[in-house]
């Protein structure tokens, strides 16, 4: 399609979840197709600063660890404690970090072993001492990223995973730096939305909105309606899904895409519940390929 002189912009993929636009968006950008991802939260930056401050936080690291004293002077104690205001926790969390920072600090974080944010602390100050050890730069912003996992689920549960993949990004960036100095600071400007490549979109945003060819993504049974909906949310979704396929101006395609994913089951009269892998392949009930005049085409 793209070949054939169509513009991308008029080119939308639509999905039921984040999740399943995320994973579109890396195949597609495996082959050099640029995207648009209209669900990204462009309101959030906090993930980024936060992680330019355990960066920062590194650099200092690496200069105290480099002293024969391993000692801060008191310029170097008073810049760490300013770049601890940016990093991703609460006001009061910030404030013990400062106090507790001393000229020669066993832990750059540190906070009492009896606190309910300890383990998150000691992940990260334990990610900058091994990040300040490492001479590989992608790798030390690694180590920072995924000491930053559980801090990003509990700022913004809903999108922690697309902001750990917008992190991915800049860790790849800085893939030919030599050295954690050799990162650019506008790297972790705000997310803007761009316009100019095929939009991915989930099917409940994009109401009110139109495109000349629209995809859309696992309409399977299983996925499309989930397969633990009851009456009620199945007609809801299948609403939704009626948005969905009034999306276009010329042509829509439901792709039924063999989805792998996890089953979860109660056991009866139980609290517990089973997990299994299954791939769902089978036809959605919200198709009728005859009463619908769709043609039933196989791209493999």
């Amino acid at each position: 399609m793209r070949a054939s002189g169509v513009d991308a912009k008029q080119i939308a993929i639509l999905g039921k979840t984040k999740q399943e636009l995320g994973q579109t968006a890396l195949a597609l950008g495996a082959r050099q197709i640029e995207t648009t991802e209209r669900y990204m939260p462009t309101n959030i930056n906090r993930h980024k600063t936060h992680l330019l401050t355990l960066i920062q936080l590194t650099r200092l690291e690496q200069v105290r660890l480099s002293k024969c004293s391993k000692t801060f002077n008191r310029e170097e104690q008073a810049q760490a404690r300013s770049c601890m205001e940016n990093l991703w926790l609460g006001k009061k969390t910030i404030e013990l970090l400062q106090e507790r920072l001393t000229m020669k600090p066993r832990a750059i974080l540190s906070i009492k072993s009896d606190s309910l944010i300890y383990k998150r602390i000691h992940d990260l100050s334990n990610a900058i001492k091994n990040a300040a050890g490492l001479t590989n730069v992608e790798s030390a912003v690694q180590c920072l990223i995924d000491a930053s996992k559980a801090v990003l689920k509990d700022r913004s549960e809903a999108n922690h995973k697309l902001l750990q993949r917008d992190l991915a990004d800049i860790k790849i960036t800085a893939r030919n730096c030599m050295t954690l100095d050799d990162i650019k600071d506008d790297w972790f400007q705000p997310s803007t939305l761009k316009n100019d490549g095929v939009q991915l979109m989930t099917c409940h945003g994009a109401k009110g909105q139109q495109w000349d060819y629209v995809f859309i993504i696992n309409v399977v049974q299983g996925i499309f309606p989930r397969y633990q909906a009851s009456v009620a949310k199945a007609m809801e979704e299948h609403r939704v899904f009626y948005v969905a396929v009034t999306r276009h101006h010329k042509k829509p395609y439901l792709l039924q895409t063999p989805t792998p994913t996890r089953k979860i089951t109660k056991k009866s009269g139980s609290q517990s519940s089973t997990s299994k892998a299954v791939i769902f392949n089978e036809t959605s009930s919200f198709i009728d390929i005859k009463e619908q005049g769709l043609e039933d085409k196989s791209y493999i």
